[in-house]
């Protein structure tokens, strides 16, 4: 039969453990009390306890911060996700809803195209912050039937202009033409181995001016620079617009587009602190006459016959340029 001692030490391992009835955990009290081999031995056991709940608590923040750690890992990949899926499609959103509106006014011009008489307006405000000057200039181009002409009127206020107003007359296609200017009563009738005006030529300073939408310059580059652009919707003149916008710290671009018809009306361009351009155009159809595309009664005017030839090799690359 055992002794108290080796019922004490079968017991040892509840008692450290507290899992011992009340009664039985108070005898087994009194006899560590009494007892000093068996009371080392409890202690050794509660040491190799503690030192096991220890490490236990150890492991367990450890596998706390691992968890934690992974669901921030978990969240971050997640992010990432959405961005790599939802930021290339916002860009497409945005190049599709972007081109749409400047192809509307890119379609309205070429319509233009196939027009036989139409006048082109264009007027331009320069300002030279740096320099503070300040410059004006109304441009028309009349259209009818193969023939043209072109008007440039330029100001500036507080200065005195040589040739403030100057015209061009002449036939599409032709390697002559007749400029006039007005204020110093000259006329040139010049001659050259190129031609000087192409079919249609007016009308693409309108695409120049629509240039990030009628260019294609590549698919992935149409997209990212179609899609910088900001849409909003203002009011010029009383006409409601789309403004494409596109911006950086040190200046900004707008293209504005009439809502209703789909023409380009509006362009601007600043340098912050430097320069300003705006530019407005304005298109009309069969308002010009055979008077305003023929040559004016020239009497008074001092008349020069000018030949302007450029080396053959430079033609082509000259034409498509001169405009």
């Amino acid at each position: 039969m055992k002794n108290e001692c080796d019922i004490v030490k079968d017991l040892l391992p509840s008692y450290v453990a507290d899992l011992l009835s009340t009664n039985t955990n108070q005898f087994v009290k009194e006899h560590l009390d009494s007892c000093q081999k068996c009371r080392k031995l409890y202690e050794g056991m509660k040491k190799t306890n503690c030192d096991n709940e220890e490490e236990e608590q150890i492991e367990i923040k450890h596998l706390k911060k691992y968890n934690r750690h992974m669901f921030i890992l978990k969240v971050i990949l997640v992010i990432l996700a959405l961005i790599i899926i939802i930021l290339p499609l916002i860009i497409f959103i945005k190049f599709y809803i972007n081109t749409n509106v400047a192809s509307k006014a890119i379609n309205n011009v070429n319509e233009y195209k196939n027009a036989s008489n139409y006048l082109l307006q264009i007027t331009e405000n320069r300002i030279d912050f740096e320099r503070n000057k300040e410059q004006f200039y109304i441009s028309k181009y009349f259209y009818k039937d193969g023939q043209y002409k072109t008007e440039t009127h330029f100001y500036s206020p507080n200065v005195t202009v040589g040739n403030p107003d100057t015209f061009e007359y002449g036939v599409i296609n032709s390697k002559e033409k007749t400029e006039i200017e007005e204020n110093q009563k000259l006329c040139y009738n010049i001659k050259s181995n190129y031609i000087f005006r192409r079919e249609s030529e007016f009308l693409d300073l309108l695409m120049i001016a629509l240039q990030p939408f009628s260019e294609d310059i590549g698919p992935l580059i149409n997209i990212w620079v179609r899609a910088g652009y900001k849409l909003r919707t203002d009011t010029y003149n009383g006409k409601k617009c789309y403004v494409l916008k596109t911006d950086s710290k040190t200046s900004y671009k707008e293209i504005w587009i009439d809502k209703e018809k789909n023409t380009l009306i509006r362009t601007i361009e600043e340098i912050y602190n430097k320069s300003y351009r705006e530019k407005t155009y304005s298109i009309k159809t069969d308002v010009v006459t055979n008077e305003d595309v023929t040559l004016p009664d020239l009497s008074g005017y001092t008349i020069k016959n000018i030949e302007n030839n450029i080396p053959d090799k430079d033609i082509e690359i000259y034409e498509q340029l001169v405009i």
